[in-house]
């Protein structure tokens, strides 16, 4: 199967939904580099992304992007199946059954 309908412009989809997991795996945190003298000497920092949240807030943050995630997966297939259809590749029957697969 070719697809190509949209460009592979679905593929965004699936490449936002594989960012967001990877920042929720590394919970929202991130390696930096700060500067301790002029002599350009570094030392490895974890920052955090979600360091002004609440414990609250960070939970309720978390959880959204997990409802995102699992949202972006499932419209990623269903965009995919569809790019397929309109490119003739597939028939109406076959994305049909394929997207009820999904739901």
């Amino acid at each position: 199967m070719s697809g190509g309908h949209f460009e592979y412009s679905d593929y965004h989809i699936q490449r936002i939904a594989e960012m967001i997991e990877n920042e929720i795996e590394k919970d929202f945190k991130y390696e930096s580099w700060e500067y301790i003298d002029d002599y350009y000497n570094t030392e490895e920092k974890i920052c955090d992304r979600l360091d002004d949240a609440t414990p609250e807030q960070r939970i309720e943050i978390i959880n959204i992007a997990k409802e995102l995630l699992v949202s972006l997966k499932k419209n990623y297939e269903i965009a995919h199946e569809l790019d397929y259809l309109l490119s003739g590749d597939t028939s109406s029957e076959t994305f049909l059954k394929r997207i009820s697969k999904l739901k």
